[in-house]
């Protein structure tokens, strides 16, 4: 049985769903380490990510796919924290592309999830209006309050009109040229606490 095989068998006795294999992500002949990229008919538009690892005569698995089950739900709590601070905001999240620590998949449900901060949650917030210390804090708090650990950047456009063409896969290389952002901050927010705050003003 080929590795490929041993990843979908786990997969597919772990979460009682079919997957069929896309292809390898990373990986070398003869590596004993291998990810690759799955399909599950189920989310048939989300990429699931399982990982193999052999080491000391043991085979680990690992996956992403409790991020992709729950990530319509999370985009909804997300938005909401966001909405309840800024006016007009748009929310980027995409499917975290690592594999969770999960140990019993019946048992973790969406509030583990979103509480998790092994769970990888990357968000892009752009929003139209001023972006300062307090609207920072009350988003902080907002998260605390809905039991949400996530990490990522808010900022405000130079051009909100910009904003509309912009997709989960562009709007890094938006805000990687200083000349498109007024305002921004870097953050990273888990147990309560901000753990990363990182400024940046035009």
């Amino acid at each position: 049985m080929s590795r490929e095989d041993g990843v979908i068998r786990y997969m597919e006795k772990r979460y009682g769903k079919t997957f069929t294999c896309e292809g390898e992500v990373h990986g070398m002949f003869g590596s004993k380490s291998i990810t690759v990229r799955l399909n599950c008919q189920d989310h048939p538009e989300m990429p699931v990510l399982a990982s193999y690892l052999e080491k000391d005569g043991a085979v680990y698995y690992g996956d992403n796919f409790p991020a992709v089950y729950f990530h319509k739900e999370a985009c909804g709590q997300l938005q909401q924290a966001v909405d309840a601070v800024f006016a007009n905001v748009r929310l980027y999240f995409k499917v975290p592309d690592v594999v969770l620590p999960v140990e019993d998949p019946k048992r973790y449900t969406l509030r583990d999830y979103m509480a998790d901060p092994l769970a990888f949650k990357s968000v892009r917030i752009l929003a139209k209006e001023a972006l300062d210390e307090n609207s920072f804090q009350a988003l902080m708090e907002t998260f605390g309050r809905a039991g949400i650990a996530v990490k990522g950047i808010a900022a405000v456009p130079a051009d909100w009109n910009a904003v509309s063409a912009l997709t989960e896969k562009t709007v890094d290389d938006f805000l990687a040229n200083a000349d498109n952002v007024q305002t921004q901050v870097i953050f990273k927010y888990e147990k309560g606490t901000i753990v990363t705050e990182r400024w940046r003003k035009s």
